[in-house]
């Protein structure tokens, strides 16, 4: 999605609401990924582990068929950080490596205008991959403005709402 539609807040809802629930989540910023070392690599020294990745993937794995609930790892902002560069010759292996275990489901987010250049062209056709465009607040605008006006204690404007940036949480902010 376009930046400020809401990716961000949306991973941190859905990981917010899991962990309420006891569901087994982790939610990791793409800003936190470093070169020179692997996405998975990444992920087991940013939660202070001394295991592989694939140790922590059978782990995270035999932990959601334990409680019969898939195990979530959502990491917001891959074009973001250091570690933006690791996405185009990684994610294809990286994705490839999760797939393999039914109890885990992972979930990416990165801005549109990077899409292309990160993620490989050969990457959006596999059948593991399902893309999926954040449009924000696109079709629900008045009713965002008016949870939005209702909220601060707002007297709703009279005016149409014309401007497309109605649609965008950041800019309705």
């Amino acid at each position: 999605g376009e930046a400020g539609c809401g990716k961000s807040h949306l991973m941190g809802d859905i990981a917010s609401k899991r962990i309420e629930a006891a569901l087994p989540t982790l939610l990791l910023l793409g800003t936190t990924f470093k070169n020179p070392t692997t996405n998975g690599q990444n992920i087991v020294v940013h939660l202070g582990l001394s295991c592989t990745f694939s140790e922590l993937l059978d782990d995270l794995n035999q932990l959601g068929l334990r409680i019969g609930s898939r195990v979530l790892i959502l990491i917001d902002a891959i074009n973001e950080g250091l570690g933006a560069g690791l996405w185009r010759d990684q994610i294809a292996g990286f994705v490839n490596q999760i797939s393999k275990y039914p109890a885990i489901a992972l979930s990416l987010t990165i801005r549109s205008t990077y899409f292309k250049n990160i993620i490989p062209e050969s990457f959006i056709d596999s059948r593991d991959v399902t893309i999926i465009t954040h449009k924000g607040f696109a079709g629900n605008e008045y009713e965002a403005l008016r949870l939005f006006c209702t909220y601060y204690d707002l007297e709703l404007p009279s005016f149409p709402l014309l401007n497309p940036e109605y649609a965008n949480p950041l800019f309705l902010h």
